[in-house]
């Protein structure tokens, strides 16, 4: 996750914007450990079984991207 996150970053991007479902726990634990916040949660239209979207997001420092 942190290679995606620098390669992201890397291109100048000034969020980093991700989702999950509510049943997903190893993923949000994932984004969580990689600096994302979460942001809201949403109803999920695709699987009435995997609960509500979660919505994550990393605001990108550009302070970090020199470090």
């Amino acid at each position: 996750m942190q290679e995606a996150v620098q390669r992201i970053m890397a291109q100048g991007a000034k969020k980093i914007v991700v989702w999950t479902n509510e049943v997903c726990v190893p993923a949000q634990r994932t984004y969580e450990s990689a600096g994302f916040q979460f942001v809201k949660k949403t109803k999920e239209t695709f699987s009435e079984y995997a609960g509500q979207r979660i919505h994550y997001e990393m605001v990108v420092n550009s302070c970090s991207q020199n470090g």
